[in-house]
């Protein structure tokens, strides 16, 4: 397990920010959740979660994905964008792509 970026902690807040149930639960569940993969593909990077058992999850399950992020650091020309995939009702994978 790794400990969670401060990066992917800031980008997930404001993925997951809004007024809306389905977005209360997956904000509960990124509380109650772990890194346990980090994969960098030389043009971003993948961050795998789990979740806890006990963490609320989305009734019915479904897949979502949230892709309303982007980011500009110094020395990236296009900047780079964030998606966060969401399978079976519970928080999976953060994407970073430049």
């Amino acid at each position: 397990m790794y400990d969670i970026e401060a990066l992917e902690s800031r980008v997930m807040k404001k993925l997951l920010a809004g007024d809306h149930p389905i977005l209360d639960i997956l904000r509960s569940q990124f509380l109650e959740s772990r890194v346990v993969k980090r994969e960098f593909t030389g043009v971003g990077f993948f961050t795998s979660f789990a979740v806890t058992d006990n963490a609320p999850q989305i009734k019915p399950s479904r897949r979502i994905v949230i892709g309303d992020v982007s980011g500009d650091f110094g020395g990236l020309e296009m900047g780079c964008g964030f998606i966060l995939f969401v399978n079976g009702g519970i928080l999976d994978t953060l994407e970073c792509h430049l």
